[in-house]
């Protein structure tokens, strides 16, 4: 019941904060038509609210509640995704099946931001699924991890108390376990990869 309500109201705050990002994406486009054209601050304006959809949509499925069987079309994800790159720390790969059940696309979410603690200066995810397995790696200079989080993910009895910007590493085990998944990881200067 707990991890479920927590899912629920992670998708409350998601959905009630797209429409007022959606308003100001509609507003800015207002602005943008009435004055035939755009200044740089309504440029940044857009731009900006433009991400803030991109990772409410992305927080939504990382940290909300699905129904069964409930699918995400590949289109929907690599457009949350290509709004997040525009941001240009990180760029990220999709290659999966055309629909994936929402509990993969979760985990998978959940994965990304994992991999995204260790690229500290920026990089590149590649995400594939291929037969129902999925392997996730983050390409970037000096890769940096927290070896006692990493180690967690694989045995979830090692699990240390994790601060909010790090929630992520306590759910992927909590979604893996619900999938029937375990999680194992490779790390190199470059290149940190993971796959269950």
């Amino acid at each position: 019941m707990t991890n479920t309500l927590a899912k629920l109201v992670g998708s409350r705050i998601c959905h009630d904060l797209s429409s007022p990002i959606g308003a100001i994406n509609n507003g800015v486009e207002l602005l943008s038509l009435s004055n035939g054209s755009t200044t740089d601050e309504i440029e940044l304006i857009g731009q900006s609210a433009e991400a803030a959809s991109a990772r409410i949509m992305f927080f939504r499925i990382a940290y909300g509640g699905a129904q069964d069987g409930q699918i995400a079309r590949a289109s929907e994800i690599t457009n949350i995704l290509e709004q997040m790159s525009k941001s240009g720390k990180y760029t990220y790969v999709w290659n999966s099946r055309d629909a994936v059940v929402r509990l993969d696309t979760q985990a998978a979410f959940l994965a990304i931001q994992c991999l995204e603690t260790c690229l500290t200066t920026g990089g590149e995810i590649v995400i594939e699924e291929q037969d129902g397995s999925w392997s996730l790696s983050a390409k970037g200079k000096n890769i940096r991890l927290n070896k006692t989080l990493w180690a967690s993910l694989a045995d979830p009895s090692l699990s240390e108390d994790v601060t909010s910007a790090e929630v992520q590493f306590a759910l992927l085990p909590l979604a893996l376990s619900e999938m029937g998944r375990s999680l194992s990881y490779d790390a190199s200067p470059n290149q940190f990869s993971i796959s269950y």
